[in-house]
């Protein structure tokens, strides 16, 4: 059982340091399509409303990264186009109260 450890240990190594533009426990089957939106967020009346609006993002198999303005009422997103849509980003933040549409010009391939 040891030496099969010491053996796997490389590759549970190269997956992490592969894996640094995606979440671990994602299937590293085909490469990210990375893009990044930004969503106009309603509803968001406090400072802990970013925060739930954060984790129903985050949530979302694909996404990458969520950052939340609660001034702006704004969520920036980077999340892999092969795995999720726009669609499912609105629909996430929708359904925990915060309805959210894409700002125009705001959804862009990224390259990293």
């Amino acid at each position: 059982v040891l030496i099969g450890l010491l053996l796997a240990t490389p590759k549970i190594i190269q997956i992490t340091q592969g894996a640094s533009s995606e979440r671990l426990g994602q299937h590293l089957s085909q490469p990210a399509a990375l893009r990044s939106v930004t969503l106009s967020v309603s509803n968001m009346t406090c400072s802990l409303c970013p925060i739930t609006v954060r984790k129903s993002l985050m949530s979302v198999n694909g996404v990458i990264k969520a950052r939340v303005n609660f001034e702006e009422k704004e969520a920036f997103v980077i999340y892999d186009s092969n795995r999720i849509t726009v669609k499912e980003l609105i629909r996430a933040t929708t359904n925990a109260g915060y309805p959210s549409q894409v700002i125009a010009g705001s959804d862009k391939e990224r390259i990293e």
